[in-house]
């Protein structure tokens, strides 16, 4: 559903955005989207892009690149395997 937003697809030159720079941030929404659906997998390869995207990015970025990153412990670890709930304690 949220992969049909590629720039690509918006325009026939590219980009509809003239502010390409903020593009990564779209996976920021996407991710928290697909994580509130309960869709681990898709989450977590839209934090992942986002991490990717945004290595390279100064300092001003890290708040963003953290909570990405605590993001991507929730929904699956660096092999795309989903990382299994943990049950409340007394749930047993």
């Amino acid at each position: 559903m949220l992969d049909a937003v590629e720039p690509v697809r918006m325009s026939s030159i590219g980009y509809a955005d003239p502010s390409p720079s903020l593009y990564p941030r779209t996976f920021l929404s996407r991710d928290a989207l697909y994580e509130r659906l309960g869709q681990r997998l898709q989450a977590a390869e839209a934090y992942r892009r986002y991490l990717a995207m945004t290595a390279s990015a100064d300092s001003a970025a890290e708040p963003l690149r953290r909570m990405a990153s605590a993001g991507l412990a929730r929904t699956g670890d660096a092999g795309g395997v989903t990382v299994p709930a943990r049950r409340p304690a007394g749930d047993e």
